[in-house]
């Protein structure tokens, strides 16, 4: 899609209305439309908007992130959260989380706290992982 390969031109030159979009996709589009999204790469695009020095286009990530995440099925949730970690948009995150915008630090820890809980682990990689995930993973559990 046409949003899609906007965000991955140039993370840093993408105006304003690029992080409204992907933002109201999120929110006004319906579950299959979302679907679409996410398996066409969305989840990357958004995290590498959270590392663009444009707070509002950072902002509007988060926001996108957070109601991606929203009313989620297990399965749903465990593939947004393996998305996120294969690009490292949970590194991402726990770093925004000291951001000095009060806005982007609270949504960050919304997300983190509600869909993740509050406890990362780092795998061999140096890659940080939601601890609920790494067990699950260790321990085989939702395969």
């Amino acid at each position: 899609p046409k949003l899609i390969e906007l965000i991955k031109l140039s993370a840093v030159e993408i105006p304003k209305e690029v992080g409204s979009a992907v933002y109201n996709a999120i929110s006004y589009g319906n579950s299959s439309q979302v679907w679409y999204l996410i398996g066409v790469d969305l989840i990357p695009a958004i995290c590498s908007l959270l590392q663009v020095n444009n707070i509002d286009l950072v902002r509007a990530a988060l926001e996108a992130l957070e109601k991606m995440l929203v009313y989620q099925t297990f399965e749903k949730l465990e593939t947004i959260v393996k998305a996120m970690c294969d690009c490292d948009g949970i590194k991402t995150l726990q770093e925004l989380r000291k951001h000095e915008d009060n806005k982007i630090s609270s949504c960050v820890t919304n997300i983190m706290e509600s869909a993740f809980g509050t406890h990362l682990i780092s795998d061999d990689a140096g890659r940080a992982f939601p601890a609920m995930q790494y067990y699950r993973k260790i321990l085989g559990i939702g395969k």
